[in-house]
């Protein structure tokens, strides 16, 4: 990690971005190495990836696409 980050007053400080809680500090750490470990030059899309991994449980994840499916299928 060569990003500098530093602790003031509960708040963190991490490669130019200031007053990071430190959910967001952790957060942009994990983008960070992910970026320099996959060699991706978009940090933006690498955030947004990163940022939209689902933390629900699979099988309700699957059964609402059955849920939504029927809803479809009932209008067409």
């Amino acid at each position: 990690m060569d990003g500098y980050y530093r602790q003031l007053n509960g708040k963190y400080f991490f490669n130019g971005m200031s007053n990071l809680s430190a959910g967001e500090l952790a957060f942009w750490i994990v983008v960070d190495e992910a970026q320099k470990q996959l060699g991706v030059e978009d940090i933006f899309a690498l955030a947004l990836i990163i940022g939209g991994i689902p933390n629900l449980n699979p099988d309700l994840q699957f059964s609402h696409l059955f849920s939504m499916l029927a809803i479809r299928i009932a209008v067409f």
